[in-house]
């Protein structure tokens, strides 16, 4: 791009149907590649929705309207705006001395809440170029990052001081003289905004830990090591006797509408959580668009905030661009990496029935998840065991792991089988990576069931050779041998077409739920529904069976374990979410033995107070990391410390392509973790899960503390986009 530093104001009108914005009407900002840099459309919603060419946009965001009268009456004092002045100045100079000049003003405006942060996006010279848009006015502008290091900082903030002095700026013309700097300004800046002293650095690459100070400023590290006594910060944090880490991301998270309903989020940020990738097993916030709806917990939770009324047709958002707004509205603690959920997609095109899509569906559910990837999504996910995404044909996930590799997406998925068929579903696929060149993450990988527990080492095999083959193939694993999923998952594939009303019918209809039981009992053991145990529930009759087995409801009941199954369905009107004691503990080390593997929560934010609190989740969603450095640092994995957290850390960074985060290095930005390693654990239980993990001391999350004893309810996290 020739221009990246012209300023583009925000339309007054629809772009593409020319109508007026009224004040505070919601819209799409989209920048398009030009010969002259770029150029930006403002839409209405209607008007996004129904685009079908134009060409792929450079850049987007959702954003509300602000008229000029009332920006002109929201904007900052002017006294207060002298950093904006000198940008706007530098800016229209165009001149390439002033970029580091710029990204730190702009920084400085992004602190002062003047500037919010749209989008990033990797320049062809080296560096990020970050789309900022101005609150009051809606203006853009595009700022490389040059990720400048300590001693260029120092530099670069001389030049801003002195800039901002009286009469220090002099190539604007007839524009005004520079008004006196603010105090902060004029006084200087200390070295660092954060410093970290005195603890054991773990880098995220696997190398040993070190002693070493952590410098932070402007949300990005740019001092590692040995820091000098005399430099000054605004905040020392004394970390001595813990481990500092980089922040870990969860790759394989549920929590897209719990971060709506608890932004603060607790369950993770204490465990040193700093990014989470959410829209997963096929299930995402959005797109949110004809037939389709959330999940019921995720429903129950909105509507419980007010958010969400399905009977009006009411909902927070449809695009992805509105649910990254809504959340950027409220703010989040950690980072967000969404994928877009294949029965979302599957839904809102065909609704929930049970056939194969023809031509025509596919390529339309092709085309919406290009119009989320441009909106910010990072890939798309399967949940292959769950409706309507089981009666998709091989070839529909092929046709969008195209489209998603065309746009360096990756697709995550939660597969046909991962018990008796596993084998098969592994090979469906591998098949679609070996095809269309996507970037492939296997959720949750397991042999389930214990006569498939000698399958592991075929099933890894298939892998390996996979990735031997150019293929780039990852899996994470959570470190627990029960897993957690709804317990109408386990219904027969006829028996879930068609929507939760008709599955209801079914299993009310005596000939029908007979059909059910014989398959079920045909299908399992009466051990099996001794693994079987019921997890969280809506109906208040049936909330003192959590913590039990089918096969004692069963016994209670006098029924057989699948007529018990039955019969719980339909009175918990199908909510039931159920644990099922299924792997081996020998299995879960050996998939943790191979380098490509990493951690995944498989969980939800929770909280112990709150509505978040009321539940009964898997010891999971409180547990997970804490347990797995637990058994790093207690010898039961094949590695030690070092290498569980590249696990949490680089490794899915590089996997998701998420550029600057994962590893503690100068110019990354500063997500990090600080542990006790004597005091690590999970107090989470399957009896009593609403407890925090011990031994996180602090999380940091771009540069700002998210957690340090207590929530800070600062939430700096920001929307990430992933691209290999």
């Amino acid at each position: 791009m020739s221009h990246e530093w012209n300023i583009r104001p925000r339309g007054r009108s629809c772009t593409a149907c020319s109508t007026p914005f009224a004040d505070g009407q919601e819209c799409v900002s989209a920048l398009f590649e030009a010969a002259n840099g770029y150029d930006r459309s403002d839409l209405c919603l209607p008007c996004w929705e129904r685009r079908t060419d134009g060409g792929t946009p450079f850049s987007l965001w959702q954003g509300v309207f602000t008229a000029p009268g009332e920006a002109r009456a929201k904007a900052e004092p002017l006294h207060r705006e002298t950093a904006e002045t000198l940008l706007r100045r530098l800016v229209a100079l165009e001149d390439p001395a002033n970029l580091n000049v710029v990204y730190v003003l702009a920084v400085m405006l992004e602190r002062k809440r003047i500037l919010v942060e749209r989008d990033t996006k990797p320049h062809e010279g080296g560096g990020i170029l970050r789309i900022y848009e101005h609150r009051p006015t809606g203006d853009t502008f595009i700022v490389l990052d040059p990720q400048l290091k300590l001693d260029e900082v120092g530099e670069v903030q001389r030049q801003v001081i002195e800039l901002l002095s009286p009469g220090g700026f002099a190539g604007a013309g007839s524009a005004a003289p520079a008004a006196q700097p603010a105090p902060e300004v004029a006084r200087g800046r200390p070295d660092f905004d954060l410093l970290l002293r005195g603890g054991q650095v773990v880098d995220g690459t696997g190398a040993p830990a070190r002693p070493a100070d952590v410098g932070i400023r402007y949300g990005r590290i740019v001092a590692l090591g040995t820091i000098p006594a005399e430099a000054t910060c605004e905040t020392r944090l004394d970390v001595a006797g813990c481990l500092v880490t980089p922040g870990f991301i969860d790759t394989h998270s549920h929590s897209d509408a719990y971060l709506v309903v608890e932004p603060d989020a607790p369950s993770k940020i204490r465990q040193g959580v700093t990014t989470e990738v959410v829209g997963q097993c096929g299930c995402s916030a959005a797109p949110l668009l004809g037939a389709a709806r959330h999940a019921s917990d995720w429903f129950a939770h909105l509507q419980a905030a007010g958010l969400e009324d399905a009977t009006a047709d009411n909902f927070p958002w449809r695009s992805m661009a509105a649910y990254r707004h809504h959340l950027a509205a409220n703010g989040h603690a950690p980072n967000v990496v969404a994928l877009v959920g294949h029965n979302l997609l599957r839904a809102g095109v065909m609704g929930y029935a049970g056939r194969a899509a023809t031509d025509d569906e596919t390529r339309e559910m092709a085309r919406r998840l290009e119009q989320a990837l441009d909106e910010g999504a990072s890939g798309f996910s399967t949940g292959l065991i769950y409706v309507p995404g089981r009666f998709s044909a091989p070839e529909e996930i092929q046709a969008l792991a195209r489209a998603a590799a065309a746009r360096k997406g990756i697709y995550a998925t939660h597969m046909r089988s991962e018990g008796d068929r596993i084998e098969e579903a592994l090979a469906e696929v591998l098949g679609i990576a070996r095809t269309t060149g996507v970037r492939v993450q296997i959720s949750h990988l397991k042999t389930a069931g214990k006569a498939n527990w000698g399958k592991l080492e075929g099933v890894l095999g298939q892998i390996n050779a996979a990735r031997a083959a150019g293929c780039e193939v990852h899996a994470d694993r959570y470190p627990y041998c029960v897993s957690a999923t709804s317990l109408d998952s386990r219904l027969p594939g006829w028996a879930q077409a068609d929507g939760n009303a008709a599955i209801l019918a079914r299993l009310r209809d005596p000939r029908s739920a007979a059909r059910v039981v014989r398959e079920l009992s045909a299908g399992t053991t009466p051990d099996s529904w001794e693994q079987v145990i019921i997890g969280g529930t809506t109906a208040p009759e049936l909330a003192r069976f959590r913590g039990a087995t089918l096969a004692a409801i069963a016994r209670e009941w006098r029924c057989t374990p699948p007529e018990a199954f039955v019969k719980f369905l339909v009175a918990d009107q199908l909510h039931t979410d159920a644990f099922f004691a299924s792997m081996s503990e020998e299995n879960l080390r050996r998939i943790y033995s191979e380098p490509w593997v990493m951690v995944g929560s498989d969980a939800s934010i929770r909280a112990t107070t709150g509505p978040l609190s009321q539940d009964f989740p898997h010891p999971r969603t409180y547990g997970t990391f804490a347990r797995f450095l637990r058994m790093a640092l207690d010898g039961a994995l094949s590695f030690g410390i070092e290498e569980a957290v590249r696990r949490l850390t680089l490794l899915p960074a590089q996997a998701f392509g998420l550029e600057g985060r994962g590893q503690l290095v100068e110019g990354a930005w500063a997500d990090l973790a600080v542990l006790d390693p004597a005091a690590l654990r999970e107090t989470s239980t399957f009896a009593d899960p609403h407890h925090y993990a011990e031994g996180f001391r602090c999380t940091l999350v771009n540069g700002q503390i998210a957690f340090n004893g207590r929530e800070s309810q600062q939430r700096p996290g920001q929307w990430l986009v992933g691209r290999g």
